[in-house]
């Protein structure tokens, strides 16, 4: 559980250990306001289950009332208000969202570079150009590299298990490659061919 949060922690960019986590926990080590304001999403994280700051601070109804504006949680969570379901719920969602994305990124993808675009160029005969452009207007902008994580994150999957993701990640890049194709075939007017693999 320890090491858990603390990679939790090192993912949001904290620099904690199981140490550093034990002498938080035990009250021997004070939370930076940094700490502080990660600590819902680090536990997020590292639990697997979504914690909000309303939570952790639910004993203390006066000092919550005060921090949940500050951090972006919801007054009425705190005072159950006609509608506080919808914005703890909210607050669950945007949480959830960040701790997938996360997930996603503690698996190392490629570098995206020059290198790779061109050899995405040279696979579909096209320039460096053309395929900046391809992107431009699949994918709004997107490069290659975030796209697939978008793609990623917006998959639904369990996320937990780095050889998954990289099983995800790899149909992901399938398919792109294979919009890309079709992006190129129908600007030249013929029909694409489907990736063999």
């Amino acid at each position: 559980m320890l090491r858990d949060v603390a990679d939790a922690g090192l993912d949001l960019g904290l620099g904690w250990d199981p140490s550093a986590v034990s002498r938080i926990e035990t009250g021997r080590r004070d939370l930076t306001l940094e700490e502080f304001v990660a600590l819902p999403l680090v536990l997020t994280l590292a639990l697997d289950e979504v914690v909000t700051l309303g939570d952790l601070l639910e004993d203390d109804e006066a000092t919550t009332a005060e921090l949940l504006p500050l951090l972006g949680e919801p007054y009425m969570t705190l005072y159950k208000v006609p509608g506080w379901t919808l914005a703890r719920d909210y607050v669950r969602d945007e949480l959830d969202r960040w701790k997938r994305h996360l997930q996603a990124k503690r698996e190392p993808d490629e570098v995206e570079s020059l290198e790779e675009l061109k050899r995405v160029a040279a696979e579909l005969d096209v320039t460096v150009g053309a395929v900046f452009d391809a992107m431009r207007e699949l994918w709004d902008y997107q490069t290659l590299r975030s796209e697939r994580e978008r793609r990623l994150v917006e998959a639904g999957e369990d996320l937990s298990n780095p050889a998954h993701i990289r099983t995800i990640r790899g149909h992901i890049t399938r398919q792109m490659m294979q919009e890309l194709r079709d992006y190129f075939a129908a600007k030249a007017g013929t029909p694409a061919k489907a990736d063999a693999r």
